[in-house]
């Protein structure tokens, strides 16, 4: 099968070492950070939903942290 456009759904910029962010961004990634950190306070959340959210804050975390590291915010 041979696609015309990128498959942006299963792009994931976290994780493309040539992946720049750009400041208007960073607000969702802080707010899914944030989030997190409530979901995963909540004893009502499942272990298992707690793992997947686990990974979502790590990512979101790494995403916000990449101003020093290997990605940049343009």
């Amino acid at each position: 099968m041979i696609f015309a456009a990128p498959l942006t759904g299963l792009c994931d910029s976290s994780r493309c070492p040539q992946a720049t962010h750009h400041l208007v961004h960073r607000s969702v990634w802080q707010t899914t950070a944030d989030n997190g950190v409530v979901l995963l306070a909540n004893p009502r959340i499942p272990p298992a939903e707690k793992a997947r959210l686990r990974a979502e804050h790590e990512r979101s975390m790494r995403v916000l942290g990449s101003q020093k590291g290997r990605m940049t915010w343009h």
